[in-house]
């Protein structure tokens, strides 16, 4: 304590010099996030016509963006049947993709915020069944036996969603609130073939089936390559926390999504 100087004014030139000290090591120690935004932003509408039931490099870009701006398309469902009922790809998680995003480089981190996602069919499907992690073998068992496909109603207006299926005749009164949302979103991974089927998930991202990929959401995923082959798919109208039926209620999905860009520096 210096003589002549009041206690609660050293005690007050302590905390500036402190805090000074503190912001100088994390100015000089912290990887500063830059957002890219010298390209002017696009809106980009997007009609896939053909889809992949995998994430990978090895793979045409269907689309070039540029960080700023936003896509508008569509997803199919988990067994690639389009909003119309047509069948457009073979099952297993067929996604729209990959976008090609310019001046990404690996290192670099892309920011999806999605803008907006509606369903785009009024039915969806799920299984009667439990996959085998969910439950002792001794149930799952059970249910191999009966495997069948259970249809939904999805009603955007009411935002509920009902049993299709006369079968179950005492839940034809049972309804549940649609929560619409991607099942996958991801990048092309690295690995030897830089190629992974759409059923797993990783630091790329991939099949994640988190409910709260949903409308405002943003998604942040690394970059390991040149352009990052950004995927999308899997649009889900219902989910809990997980699939332990191997399914949500698998639908198609109207995708909007502003594609951002991080770039690290050093």
């Amino acid at each position: 304590m210096k003589p002549g100087v009041p206690a609660y004014r050293q005690a007050g030139l302590r905390e500036i010099l402190i805090m000074k000290f503190f912001f100088v090591i994390l100015f000089l120690s912290t990887t500063v996030l830059v957002k890219c935004q010298n390209n002017p932003s696009t809106r980009i509408h997007f009609t896939p016509t053909s889809f992949s039931n995998s994430f990978t490099l090895n793979r045409e870009p269907v689309l070039k963006i540029r960080p700023g701006d936003t896509v508008s398309t569509e997803t199919i469902d988990a067994g690639g049947f389009d909003k119309k009922g047509v069948r457009r790809q073979k099952p297993g998680n067929p996604l729209t993709g990959p976008f090609y995003i310019e001046n990404c480089s690996a290192g670099d981190v892309v920011a999806v915020t999605i803008t907006r996602l509606a369903l785009n069919r009024a039915t969806a499907f799920t299984t009667e069944s439990f996959v085998s992690r969910a439950l002792p073998k001794t149930i799952t068992n059970e249910f191999k036996k009966k495997f069948r496909l259970v249809k939904w109603r999805l009603d955007t207006l009411a935002g509920f969603a009902m049993l299709n299926d006369s079968s179950y005749e005492h839940l034809q009164d049972f309804k549940v609130p649609l929560n619409p949302f991607l099942g996958c979103i991801g990048v092309a991974p690295s690995n030897k073939k830089n190629e992974i089927l759409s059923f797993f998930q990783g630091a790329f991202g991939g099949n994640l089936d988190f409910e709260r990929v949903t409308q405002s959401a943003t998604i942040y995923l690394p970059v390991f390559h040149e352009g990052a082959y950004l995927y999308i798919g899997d649009g889900h109208a219902l989910q809990g926390h997980g699939e332990i039926a191997g399914n949500a209620l698998e639908t198609c999905k109207f995708y909007s999504g502003l594609v951002e860009l991080i770039t690290l520096e050093l």
